[in-house]
């Protein structure tokens, strides 16, 4: 299962809530208090595939300029 600490970097004329109530609800998102205009997260998908579809969903929202990446970890590889 790939586990990803991320960082998203939040466009500046865009409001945060919208964007925190999706993450909030999404299943496979632990958010962290923002910072400024940042907002720290971890995704836990089921495999490869579904964390391709959940980086894809956090890209496009619009209040999202950027993903940074923290930290991957993915223990299917070991398996």
């Amino acid at each position: 299962m790939p586990v990803s600490g991320l960082v998203l970097l939040l466009h500046p004329d865009q409001p945060l809530s919208p964007l925190l109530d999706a993450l909030e609800r999404h299943p496979d998102l632990m958010i962290a208090e923002p910072v400024e205009r940042r907002v720290p997260l971890v995704a836990d998908t089921r495999d490869a595939q579904h964390d391709k579809e959940v980086w894809g969903w956090l890209r496009a929202r619009p209040e999202v300029l950027d993903v940074a990446v923290a930290l991957i970890h993915d223990d299917s590889r070991n398996a």
